[in-house]
């Protein structure tokens, strides 16, 4: 007996109904737009602020960097029971040390404007001190006044030798 085929069919089971479009997947052109315009509002708005802040910061390291450098000419005096003298060229301050007759440095010039861009003005373009820490040569009170663009403050010297920065006179 000859095999016959049979008439039944094996049906293969159904799929799913797929969606016509596919997953998407990232995003269109319009919704990078947005974000980016978006984006570029808040560091539009943020960014005078932000460059606000890092002058003031700027300016306050650079007070702190004076008061230093005063402090420090203070201490070279007294510790070595020299005169010694801070000087002021432009924007850069050194300390010195009297030493047999010369001045010796104490440590590196100091240049505000290229760290900080900050400028210097004083009356004087340099202040020493005794053995004793007192400031000698001074009329007053020595003011040393700072700038970074609109934002200003300064740093005085009392024939003391102590430093004020509170109400000095800007």
């Amino acid at each position: 007996m000859p095999h016959k085929r049979s008439s039944t069919r094996v049906r293969e089971p159904r799929r799913a109904a797929q969606p016509m479009h596919r997953a998407r997947r990232g995003f269109t052109v319009t919704e990078l737009a947005i974000v980016l315009v978006v984006a570029g509002s808040l560091l539009g708005m943020a960014y005078p602020r932000m460059r606000e802040a890092t002058g003031a910061a700027a300016l306050r390291s650079a007070k702190q960097e004076v008061m230093a450098s005063l402090t420090q000419a203070r201490a070279a005096a007294v510790e070595q029971g020299r005169r010694s003298v801070l000087t002021r060229s432009g924007n850069t301050l050194q300390v010195t040390v009297e030493s047999n007759g010369a001045q010796t440095a104490v440590g590196g010039a100091l240049d505000l404007y290229g760290l900080h861009a900050v400028s210097l003005d004083a009356t004087v373009n340099s202040i020493a001190f005794d053995p004793r820490g007192y400031a000698i040569g001074l009329g007053g009170v020595e003011v040393i006044r700072l700038t970074r663009g609109a934002l200003r403050d300064s740093v005085c010297v009392t024939r003391a030798g102590r430093l004020a920065t509170v109400e000095c006179g800007l």
